[in-house]
């Protein structure tokens, strides 16, 4: 896995390339603000990128003991060395968990026990990477401090760091399949092609004297970013929706269409007692709970052959312009779909998740975005207020 270098010449260039890697990726750490997913996926993308530092800092110092720019005891390079592993293996691991959290997969559950489960193999590794620093059962350091893998070492290593690699390709391939949206195929089509980088890194890594594992990581950090950040451009990073800016783009040129012969309904609901589900269960089930109600707004809004969008915080909208419905129906259509995705659950949750739902129907073309969107607020308010009437110790 890591790459002895011949001559300190050998090693400075391979050295600075990382070096510029880690300032590269630590200019997009520190651009990564809350607004960038969900509690999940950011606190997964910034394990990535530690680990990512992980890798590199502990390979330079790997290469200062084999170069003999340093000397150190044995046991001190072996450590190196199985932490610089170690890392790697982090890295495979926060890879699944972010591509879990993007891709909502079914496939496990959020449960403790199977959450557990899922990191056991990454637990196992960990102490095997430390105990052979002693055993050399996975590794081993020579009197020169040169690393030399074990007959076992990608058996046992590589099978943990591709089940963290492999099984995210599978679900994404299952996603290309079964979406019917184009910018989730695309996303999922980068997520199966990932595995493209580990396997052409762990092959050339070994015959050319560049760090290509650590700018193959780079490259994978660098587009999940670029990603992201394009997709805010009209997607709601958190729920996949749209957001408010495409909203109001889509109300400005449906809006003046609006006639008795072709209505518009505009949707605002948000989800009820959504305070004390984030202050009691915390952010991260607060952005769970979003996330389902989005799923049965697409649901909905693919059913109808409408726009939905997060508006904003826990408010959604649906604009209907297609066929014949009415307020109350799209309404009562939400709030089943998502009572029975509730009940559908495995696991319950364990709070009673629901929303409230204003609209307006439209059949004049005198209306603006900002007024079509104050008078399904109205109506909004009022649900909002029998909602709180009926549930009074609800925030």
């Amino acid at each position: 896995m890591l790459l002895s270098a011949a001559t300190n010449l050998t090693y400075f260039p391979y050295s600075v390339i990382e070096l510029f890697c880690f300032f590269f990726a630590l200019t997009i750490l520190l651009r990564i603000g809350p607004n960038l997913g969900s509690y999940d996926e950011i606190r997964y993308f910034k394990a990535m990128i530690f680990s990512y530092f992980g890798v590199i800092f502990f390979d330079i110092m790997s290469y200062h003991f084999e170069d003999r720019i340093f000397t150190a005891p044995t046991w001190v390079a072996a450590l190196v060395n199985a932490l610089s592993i170690i890392a790697i293996s982090c890295g495979c691991y926060s890879w699944f968990r972010y591509v879990q959290a993007r891709s909502h997969l079914t496939l496990f559950p959020h449960h403790r026990i199977v959450n557990f489960l899922i990191a056991v193999p990454l637990f196992l590794i960990i102490i095997a990477d430390i105990t052979s620093i002693w055993t050399g059962w996975l590794f081993t350091i020579d009197s020169k401090g040169s690393y030399h893998d074990s007959s076992i070492f990608w058996i046992v290593q590589g099978s943990v760091n591709y089940l963290y690699l492999v099984v995210p390709t599978l679900s994404a391939v299952v996603k290309i399949i079964t979406t019917h949206s184009r910018q989730e195929r695309i996303e999922y089509a980068f997520y199966a092609a990932y595995m493209i980088a580990p396997l052409s890194a762990g092959i050339l890594e070994d015959y050319i004297p560049v760090p290509i594992l650590s700018l193959n990581m780079f490259l994978v950090i660098q587009i999940i970013f670029l990603f992201i950040q394009d997709m805010q451009i009209n997607s709601d990073a958190l729920t996949g929706l749209n957001n408010r800016r495409q909203l109001n783009h889509y109300l400005a040129v449906e809006l003046p269409k609006a006639s008795s012969d072709h209505p518009i309904i505009l949707l605002m609901m948000d989800v009820n007692g959504f305070k004390g589900i984030n202050d009691k269960h915390g952010h991260a089930e607060g952005d769970k709970a979003l996330q389902m109600v989005s799923e049965v707004l697409k649901d909905v809004a693919m059913k109808n052959s409408a726009f939905v969008a997060r508006y904003g915080g826990d408010e959604f909208c649906l604009l209907h312009v297609k066929g014949q419905t009415s307020v109350n129906a799209l309404a009562k259509e939400i709030q089943d779909t998502l009572a029975s995705k509730e009940k559908a659950l495995g696991k319950p949750l364990h709070y009673s998740l629901s929303v409230s739902v204003g609209g307006g129907l439209f059949v004049t073309p005198n209306f603006t975005p900002e007024a079509a969107i104050k008078a399904a607020d109205r109506s909004l308010y009022l649900e909002k207020k029998k909602w709180h009437a009926d549930h009074p110790t609800v925030r």
